[in-house]
């Protein structure tokens, strides 16, 4: 019986069905599959390797499983060091390395990549679907409390309503597959949705025609042919 995770959740014939992996780590099995394939080719540091005495180190699917188990929790390194039995230092390491190649690999396809109007009009027909014609993703700004924040830029990003500490305020445009094909991030946390959108790249572009966000077809809403 090992105590890393393997047959609480992956193995043939797991402790924990598939429902609880995802509402543990927030990401469906079948993705982390797919993640234990692909990210193994793009960051060697994510590999099992082996150190000077030449004992093997930890396998890749504990250094993903208890990374993603941290992103999706907001948890600390110390969190998990008893059942990963890896120290603080090198889940560190190891997440560093998951985010780094999860950037690689899948950023140019879905991190802040404008969709093509075929994915467009894929992501309109979805939203259709469910009662929601001529939508094209799902905006929402959002903010970041962060601790270790320079000193000299504190008193810019200060607000005293959600922390003492330094805010940072960011927008993002995702669909329904959480295909995030928008990204907007770095403003001082004072900014209230109204104002982010003021200073969005994605809405500014769109109002001086730099951007072609039009439907291959368009849309009816209220009887009326939109693009």
């Amino acid at each position: 019986m090992r105590a890393d995770g393997f047959d609480d959740y992956l193995s043939p014939s797991p402790t924990y069905p598939a429902c609880e992996f995802r509402a543990r780590f927030r990401v469906p099995l079948r993705l982390h599959r797919v993640l234990e394939t692909e990210l193994r080719l793009a960051q060697p540091k994510l590999r099992q390797q082996t150190d000077c005495t030449g004992r093997p180190s930890h396998p890749l699917y504990i250094k993903l499983l208890f990374s993603l188990r941290r992103l999706g929790n907001g948890s600390s390194s110390r969190d998990f060091d008893d059942q990963s039995r890896m120290s603080a230092e090198s889940q560190r390491q190891a997440f560093e390395a998951l985010l780094l190649a999860v950037r690689t690999r899948f950023g140019p396809r879905y991190l802040n990549r404008e969709p093509t109007p075929t994915e467009l009009h894929s992501i309109e027909e979805r939203y259709a679907a469910h009662g929601f014609p001529g939508c094209v993703g799902c905006v929402d700004c959002m903010k970041l409390i962060r601790q270790n924040f320079p000193r000299e830029w504190i008193a810019q990003f200060h607000n005293p309503k959600d922390s003492k500490m330094a805010v940072l305020s960011f927008e993002a445009v995702c669909d329904s597959d959480l295909y995030c094909w928008n990204w907007f991030a770095g403003r001082p946390g004072t900014n209230n949705d109204r104002t982010m959108l003021d200073f969005s790249p994605l809405f500014n572009d769109i109002l001086f025609g730099s951007r072609c966000m039009h439907l291959p077809g368009g849309c009816e809403l209220n009887g009326v042919q939109r693009h």
